[in-house]
Formats: structure tokens, C-alpha cells, sequence
């Protein structure tokens, strides 16, 4: 008896909490995208489709150093600005950021060496099968990383469209 009461109360909780709800009228208002701007600073060539609520801030590695209170959304790192990103100097900036950054161009490179003391640009070579576009953040539990690979036979059509 005491199983059946309690089966019943169970279903009659799932039950309500699984309710359709139907909603009329236009769903633009719910589609909307946030009101405030993201932040990205990007360091090397920015040839970044422009995107709504994003604003590119132009910014060079030594700068973001130096002004490392300054809060951003994102970190983008083009493929002309890796080599000078991999310079020992720059280190402790990555090891230690607070938001994502984005590598554009690392098919050839590891960007893990972007962390990691002792490691050049040389050391990390992987002769062209990396991800176009690569990165990480870091959280309580270490590094979140992810990679975004171009299809096979690429266009730069689709190195565009990835990058952006």
C-alpha cells in the first residue's frame, strides 16, 4: 500500500513537472542574442568578419602584459603573431589567463607549448596535421582545450568561415 501511494505520488510529480507549454506569437524576443558586447582582444592581423555584440580590441602581447588587470572575453592570437607568442616572456601570461584564448593557424604547432616552460616553437612541430584553429582556458580542473580542423582540400572560404 505504502509502495503504491508512493509510486503515485512519483508519477504525478513527473508528470506535472513534464508539461507541454505551447507559446504563440513571434519567437524573435526569445532568439535574441545577449545586449552587452563581448570583449575580444586580438593580437597579429585582424581580418575577422565582423560579428554583432562583438567588439575586436587591436592589442599587441606586450600591452596585454602590462595592463594584465584589463578583463577580456577572449584572446585571439593570429597565425603571424604565434611565433612572438612563444617566446619565454610570455609564459606566465598564458599559464596564468583568466579568459579562452584562441590560436588561428596551428596546423603546424602544438599550442599545449604555450604553457609549458622549457619547449620552443621548434620543439612542438607536427609538419601540418593540426587543427586550424585551436586553444584553451583554464579551469579549476586544469586546462579546457578544443581544436577546429579544416576539411580535407580546404578552401580559404572555409579557413575564413573557421576562423570566424
Amino acid at each position: 500500500m505504502i509502495k503504491s501511494l508512493f509510486l503515485a505520488i512519483c508519477v504525478s510529480i513527473l508528470l506535472v513537472g513534464c508539461s507541454i507549454q505551447k507559446i504563440s506569437g513571434p519567437m524573435e524576443k526569445d532568439l535574441e542574442g545577449p545586449n552587452i558586447a563581448l570583449k575580444i582582444a586580438v593580437v597579429g592581423a585582424n581580418d575577422l568578419v565582423k560579428v554583432e555584440n562583438v567588439d575586436y580590441v587591436k592589442k599587441d602581447l606586450k600591452e596585454l602584459i602590462s595592463h594584465s588587470e584589463e578583463i577580456f572575453d577572449g584572446l585571439i592570437i593570429s597565425q603571424d603573431s604565434i611565433e612572438e607568442a612563444s617566446k619565454k616572456e610570455y609564459r606566465d601570461y598564458f599559464k596564468y589567463i583568466k579568459y579562452p584564448v584562441f590560436f588561428i593557424g596551428t596546423e603546424n604547432i602544438l599550442v599545449a607549448m604555450f604553457r609549458a616552460d622549457n619547449v620552443t616553437l621548434e620543439d612542438v612541430q607536427i609538419d601540418g596535421w593540426g587543427p586550424h584553429v585551436s586553444g584553451f582556458v583554464n579551469s579549476k580542473e586544469g586546462y579546457r582545450t578544443w581544436e577546429f580542423h579544416l576539411p580535407d582540400n580546404p578552401t580559404r572560404f572555409d579557413e575564413k568561415d573557421l576562423a570566424n
